[in-house]
């Protein structure tokens, strides 16, 4: 093996592991490795191993040693490890930011007087104002009657307009704002937006985990409702008022969504990729809730498999596309075995069309998958098919390692681009 290879590998290695807090592993070493060097594709067997023992070595390392090598190696390989160079001493920019635009919060509880730490966070919102031209806003949150002090309320201010006289300011006091926030929830409710949860906070943290809807969520508007004036009605005297979480209804959550008709390995692709451990069996609909994986910084969606009809609620797909309208990007599954690859993917675009048409503006990949139920010259003829559709096609058995390396790789770089706020 080439001697420029191994020095890759470690360094390579040396970067996974700096990134992910002392541990590298060989899967995101592997996908660099091809990347740089695709002919080495044909020596895959021996790339692997080597990876293995490189990983071991660079694993038995402490992080200050894997940082030390890593600023050896970012000298001597820059382009390789493509080492941008950046000004420490400038804002990172905002997204999207515009001169004159831009609104900071600062949001202090009158329990006492400023101090250091305050003084801190709220620095870095008044350089941001500065660099935009923007205005920050003062908003005492004194909604929590059992820490306040009344002679906190003007030291804050006093305080707040000392450091930024220099900038655009406003000053507010959550409690004398508390009908208009009312107003703005109640609407919320009335639009489908928010949702009153009472599930405690235990129970809604797993949940919410699993990616699974809490039971609150399913409530119809009218009973959203009814939670809602039961609040605001003032209870009998030593009996509690009724007590609620008010939460957003938020669809962007996955960053990959898994979609297409039921029973097409969408479930086994997530536990090979992930450390999901998701039910797997012959039959439609063994997927009924989303089931979510991480790989590395992106989160993964097993969508449940969707059929013709979908979105008039044939086969609960109301709830399933509800999933779709959740994920940033659509890995769309079709399956290598059947009768015709073309109809399964116009079915899934009409239905997601009928429920949304924004969905059809989200990327999309095919995943042709159950590549291994065909010969290689039938696949080739589906992948043709395929790629007249979208040009991003790829096949996908679960049984094969190089295809599982070619996802591995299309993930590897939109990962990246993630970190990197692109």
């Amino acid at each position: 093996m080439k001697s420029v290879i191994k020095k890759a590998m470690r360094a390579f290695a040396m970067q996974n592991a700096v990134k992910f807090g002392g541990k590298a592993t060989p899967d995101a070493v592997l996908g660099k490795i091809f990347g740089q060097y695709p002919d080495e594709k044909k020596n895959a067997q021996e790339i692997q191993k080597e990876i293995q023992q490189t990983i071991q070595e660079v694993n038995t390392m402490t992080l200050a040693q894997q940082e030390a090598e890593l600023i050896a190696l970012t000298e001597e390989l820059p382009e390789l490890l493509d080492v941008k160079e950046r000004d420490q001493k400038q804002l990172k920019p905002l997204e999207n930011a515009e001169q004159g635009k831009v609104v900071m919060r600062f949001e202090p509880s009158p329990s006492g007087p400023l101090h250091v730490g305050h003084a801190y966070a709220l620095m870095l919102n008044y350089l941001y104002c500065k660099k935009y031209n923007g205005k920050i806003i003062l908003r005492i949150a004194d909604t929590n009657p059992d820490n306040i002090d009344k002679n906190a309320y003007q030291m804050i201010e006093q305080d707040f307009k000392w450091l930024c006289s220099d900038l655009k300011y406003g000053c507010y006091v959550q409690s004398d704002r508390m009908e208009m926030y009312y107003e703005w929830a109640l609407k919320l409710l009335e639009e489908g937006y928010a949702y009153a949860c009472t599930c405690e906070q235990e129970e809604f943290r797993t949940k919410a985990q699993q990616m699974v809807d809490c039971p609150c969520r399913k409530l119809g508007k009218e009973e959203r409702l009814k939670r809602w004036h039961r609040m605001l009605i003032t209870p009998e005297e030593g009996k509690p008022g009724e007590e609620f979480e008010l939460r957003l209804e938020l669809k962007m959550i996955a960053d990959i969504g898994f979609v297409g008709l039921p029973n097409l390995g969408k479930s086994s692709l997530l536990n090979e990729l992930t450390n999901a451990n998701v039910k797997v069996a012959n039959y439609q609909f063994t997927t009924l809730e989303p089931n979510l994986g991480v790989y590395y910084g992106l989160i993964l969606a097993d969508i449940p498999g969707l059929i013709e009809g979908a979105s008039d609620g044939k086969g609960l797909g109301i709830k399933f596309l509800k999933h779709v309208e959740r994920t940033k990007i659509m890995f769309h599954f079709l399956a290598a075995d059947s009768e015709d690859i073309i109809a399964d993917y116009k079915t899934i675009r009409a239905e997601l069309e009928a429920f949304n048409p924004t969905l059809l503006e989200k990327p999309e990949y095919i995943l042709v998958s159950r590549s291994d139920t065909v010969d290689e010259k039938q696949l080739k003829k589906i992948l043709t098919k395929a790629k007249k559709i979208n040009k991003n096609a790829a096949p996908i058995s679960i049984h094969n390692w190089d295809q599982i390396q070619k996802i591995k790789e299309i993930l590897n770089k939109m990962d990246e681009e993630k970190q990197s706020g692109n």
